[in-house]
């Protein structure tokens, strides 16, 4: 017999007759202890109600952890509340577990779900930027965000957000259609997204000649650049996707173009590096190289909107790429091309550096030719130096870093050489005097201020990325020691406690 029916029967309406109202709301159940902030279930039903009530009690109580949460008892009875349409208990009670337990994904993921279903947009759209930023599905929170951008007309918004969702995830839903659809809102053309897989750009046509080798079935041509045309293709052996990037036809009878296409292929491949595209295979009489496909594009792709990446996004991305050249230039070698096009992502999230194709080894200096992409070269490298070092790498993660806060580089950003106050203007005040030592570091004007050291800026940048999650949560966290304090009797030792965190988050 349910509660529903027991209490009936105490109200004298076992036979199913009507109790007064009256009585009916002295029988709705109430936690024991008042919940700061709750009046009560909002569900009719009494026995989901008390439901309710115990899940509230539980989710406040001091001590409710993930064990708690993730137990089946309170799954079932969330389910059964939720099962019920009883959607603003199930709100409650998901926004006092986000409070308990800041970080628990899939519950700040279910209370997202939740905010949306009820066009809740502003609170759904502050816990899917919060994923994004955690890099927590990340390709869910863009998508979520693009529909939320979308219903409140903010087109623009919402196209760059597809566009990030498919970076990330290229099958997510139907991310790619609508970002096709809306790509015209978007303030930069299509074209400035291009992919790049080497140096390649995609949205090209594909080469004249072009024939897979054994064992391979081509899918569709992935871009086409200076060098050589990339497919998209299938390995019938061991059933995976890969890359193949041919050499022009055109180019096969200069011997030394053939040698410059391998070489670059073998010097990736002896790197050996996590954070470099892999070589699978190279085919010397096919002109042909067969790499890893890297399925969630560029840097660029997500930059394409000119909006700026998240700075908790940023700085992970910042710190794979200072990893790998840390490692890189221990071999004694130098990139010389760092910029959005190059730096690439596995389906995984993570990142990869790609397009060797103007590296050098450095033997304590490194002689200068024409190479690189102007927009990220360093001085010394626009002043046409006779030597150069790995410092040019660092000077271009500085610009990249700046690009990814900012969201664009400003048009005469190859023209000239100017002072790193000139690139750090460009990152949003809020954020400015954060990275500005850092930047200030890799952007000096003259090799012999600039940091020389990539595992040194790793470092650093992984104390800016902790600084920054204390800003973030800092106030949230300070609220919830002093509601503890306050549990714990307070008293003198519990001030003195949370005075403390006060100073060490800067509050």
């Amino acid at each position: 017999m349910g509660l529903f029916n027991r209490l009936k029967g105490w109200l004298g309406g076992a036979d199913g007759a009507a109790e007064p109202a009256a009585a009916a709301v002295a029988a709705r159940p109430a936690p024991a202890t008042p919940i700061a902030g709750w009046s009560g279930p909002d569900v009719d039903d009494l026995e989901l109600a008390a439901v309710v009530v115990g899940l509230m009690e539980e989710v406040t109580a001091p001590g409710f952890g993930r064990l708690a949460y993730e137990a089946s008892g309170f799954q079932e009875r969330l389910g059964a509340v939720e099962q019920a349409r009883a959607f603003n208990d199930v709100v409650e009670v998901l926004r006092r577990v986000n409070v308990a337990l800041r970080d628990h994904w899939p519950a700040v993921v279910r209370l997202a779900r939740l905010y949306t279903a009820l066009y809740d947009n502003g609170s759904a759209e502050a816990l899917y930027l919060r994923m994004a930023a955690a890099g927590q599905q990340v390709a869910e929170a863009n998508y979520q965000l693009g529909v939320l951008a979308e219903r409140q007309d903010r087109m623009a918004e919402a196209a760059a957000y597809y566009q990030r969702a498919v970076a990330e995830d290229v099958s997510y839903g139907n991310a790619w259609q609508r970002a096709e659809q809306l790509k015209v809102h978007l303030p930069m053309r299509a074209h400035k997204a291009s992919v790049t897989v080497g140096g390649v750009a995609t949205g090209a046509g594909p080469g004249i000649g072009i024939r897979p080798p054994e064992g391979f079935e081509l899918r569709h041509p992935l871009g086409r650049g200076g060098f050589g045309t990339v497919y998209v293709a299938r390995d019938t052996r061991l059933h995976r996707e890969v890359a193949i990037k041919f050499l022009h036809p055109h180019l096969t009878r200069d011997g030394r173009r053939t040698e410059a296409f391998f070489e670059e292929a073998r010097l990736v491949a002896r790197l050996g590096l996590p954070g470099v595209v892999r070589i699978y295979d190279l085919d010397p009489e096919a002109t042909l190289i067969v790499m890893e496909y890297l399925t969630r594009g560029t840097l660029r792709d997500r930059l394409a909107s000119g909006r700026p990446l998240v700075p908790q996004a940023a700085l992970r991305v910042a710190m794979a790429l200072l990893k790998t050249l840390s490692r890189m230039h221990a071999t004694g070698l130098v990139h010389r091309d760092i910029k959005p096009e190059n730096i690439l992502f596995r389906a995984d999230g993570s990142t990869v550096l790609g397009d060797f194709g103007v590296a050098m080894l450095e033997t304590g200096t490194l002689e200068a030719r024409a190479a690189g992409t102007l927009a990220y070269m360093s001085p010394e490298q626009k002043r046409g130096a006779e030597r150069l070092d790995r410092r040019v790498d660092l000077y271009a993660v500085g610009l990249v870093l700046v690009e990814m806060l900012a969201g664009v580089m400003p048009p005469d950003a190859g023209v000239g050489v100017y002072p790193p106050s000139h690139w750090i203007g460009l990152v949003p005040r809020r954020l400015r005097t954060v990275f500005a030592p850092v930047l200030g570091r890799l952007l000096a004007e003259e090799p012999a201020d600039r940091v020389s050291d990539a595992r040194k800026v790793y470092v650093e940048l992984g104390g800016l990325r902790e600084q920054l999650l204390a800003r973030d949560q800092g106030p949230e966290l300070l609220e919830e020691l002093q509601r503890l304090a306050a549990l714990g009797g307070g008293g003198p030792e519990s001030e003195a406690f949370v005075a403390m965190v006060r100073r060490e988050l800067g509050l």
